[in-house]
């Protein structure tokens, strides 16, 4: 079940020539009674599987809180 939907730009130039990836990132949210997790599918434009990850990974800094922890796992599809 898909609870909400997000489009988020997380790369500039839309002229750019790269393919497309999506990386799906898991968070532990936390101060909850049992333990939950949250999982975001990030779409980015990249180079590699590598390269994505680190886009996404990057992302990831910024939608962290006191709440939402990244746990470091991240899975790339092209």
């Amino acid at each position: 079940m898909v609870e909400s939907l997000f489009v988020v730009k997380v790369d500039g130039d839309m002229e750019v020539r790269e393919p497309w990836y999506g990386v799906r990132l898991i968070y532990r949210l936390t101060g909850t009674s049992q333990p939950a997790y949250e999982e975001r599918i990030i779409i980015v434009r990249a180079e590699s599987d590598d390269d994505a990850i680190a886009k996404a990974e990057q992302y990831s800094k910024g939608y962290e809180s006191d709440t939402t922890e990244y746990i470091g796992y991240a899975m790339s599809f092209h």
